[in-house]
């Protein structure tokens, strides 16, 4: 998928024109598209329109006054290269008489789009942990393990993924920086890595491992293991966030009958279900003292999705159907979470709701499923898979505004699960 470039082109006015003979009838010269996409390294065809419309004008001359940020050629092509400010030189000439206008132009260099995932080998049980950039997959695994990626953050030019591959019989927690594969664990134990957060040069992890036949959550920052529960319950940490000096962990513990939904803030327990349902947390965001953790809870037929502000909980659906809410993300206050519900318990729609209200982004033509949103700017990336039709084949993909972009061809299972947006 290439970079994108928004050109954006201020129109001109008469007197900022710089006519070098006051008999040439050119009162004033304006750029056209007044906004156009170029392609990084491609080039835009931009049209002068000269007014009065009877003049003569036997050729165009253009430049850009920085050839760092474009080129310009004699034909108006404009050829991009970087972002930032530079003005283009319209010069007509009519029977040797010239007029010159100098016109504004910003190139706006469009966000890096990463997905972490995972490919089905086509075996129906092997997969291949991966990411992409920009669209173009980069394998993390070689596929003779089976792997999985569940989660990416970017920072400056690394690029972290973490997850899980399989180490004999059991999986092991993986860490890649920059495609290069980190053991968290020795591997005599199982463990996943499910989330991870980066500050400076601080790469935190998110992850549980099997100690004695009970699970224990657990977060690694650097690679130095801290748990998180004792190791006498099932406990699973599901995602991870940095605030200060302070490491959230959103997470559950089973109880004996129940699963509860729970977060640690700096190894110390919150609860915020009693027991009498099973709850469970998939992502945690913090806001200045505000703790947002996002989860779904079982009414004894159907799961439905929720978020805790504070630990006060706010319902997202009714439970009259299954749902799940995967990610939770703030941005100004208000409030997105990712994640699906089945539509009359026929198909599985991916959607996101802002504040409570519900936007899909996938129909119901086909099963889809949203696991991650990221917000940049103005813009709402939502990723998950969509399947190709009546469940043959899932398709990686994610949702920018609404509008789906593919990431695999469909001649394979793919998933996208965590996405993150580098802006320039």
């Amino acid at each position: 998928m290439p970079v994108i470039y928004l050109v954006t082109l201020v129109f001109f006015i008469a007197n900022s024109c710089n006519t070098a003979d006051e008999t040439v009838a050119v009162t004033n010269i304006s750029l056209e598209p007044t906004t156009a996409s170029i392609v990084a390294g491609s080039t835009q065809q931009l049209t002068a329109t000269i007014v009065p419309s009877n003049a003569t004008v036997k050729d165009y001359t253009w430049k850009s006054s920085d050839e760092s940020i474009a080129t310009v050629g004699n034909d108006g092509l404009v050829t991009a290269i970087a972002t930032g400010n530079a003005t283009i030189t319209v010069t007509t000439t009519d029977g040797g008489k010239t007029a010159t206008c100098v016109i504004s132009v910003t190139l706006n260099m469009m966000p890096d789009i990463f997905v972490a995932g995972y490919e089905d080998k086509g075996n129906g049980s092997d997969h291949i942990a991966k990411y992409w950039k920009n669209g173009v997959a980069s394998n993390l695994t070689d596929g003779s393990k089976n792997a999985y990626a569940h989660s990416i953050y970017v920072s400056g030019s690394d690029i972290h993924v973490v997850g899980q591959e399989l180490n004999g019989s059991a999986f092991r927690a993986k860490y890649w920086k920059n495609g290069v594969a980190i053991d968290l664990t020795d591997g005599t134990k199982a463990s996943t890595a499910t989330s991870v957060y980066v500050v400076g040069n601080d790469v935190y992890v998110a992850g549980s491992e099997y100690n004695n036949g009970k699970s224990v959550a657990k977060y690694w920052k650097n690679g130095l293991a801290i748990n998180l529960s004792d190791g006498t319950k099932d406990s699973y940490a599901t995602s991870i966030f940095v605030s200060g000096s302070d490491v959230y962990v959103a997470g559950k513990e089973y109880s004996g009958s129940k699963d509860i939904a729970k977060y640690w803030k700096n190894g110390v327990a919150t609860i915020l279900s009693d027991g009498t349902k099973d709850n469970y947390t998939t992502s945690i965001y913090v806001s200045g003292n505000d703790i947002y953790v996002a989860g779904n809870e079982y009414n004894g037929s159907h799961y439905f999705s929720k978020y805790w502000k504070n630990g006060e909980s706010t319902v997202l659906t009714d439970g009259t159907a299954d749902s799940r809410v995967s990610s939770i993300t703030l941005s100004g206050g208000d409030i997105y979470l990712a994640g699906s519900e089945f539509n009359n318990g026929s198909r599985e729609i991916a959607r996101y709701w802002k504040n409570g209200v519900v936007t899909n982004v996938s129909n119901s033509s086909n099963n889809a499923s949203a696991f991650s949103i990221y917000l940049a700017g103005s813009d709402i990336y939502v990723a998950g898979y969509e399947e190709k039709v009546n469940g043959i084949m899932r398709i990686a993909k994610y949702w920018k505004n609404g509008e789906a972009i593919a990431l695999s061809d469909g001649t394979k299972n793919n998933y996208a699960t965590s996405i993150f947006v580098k802006e320039k």
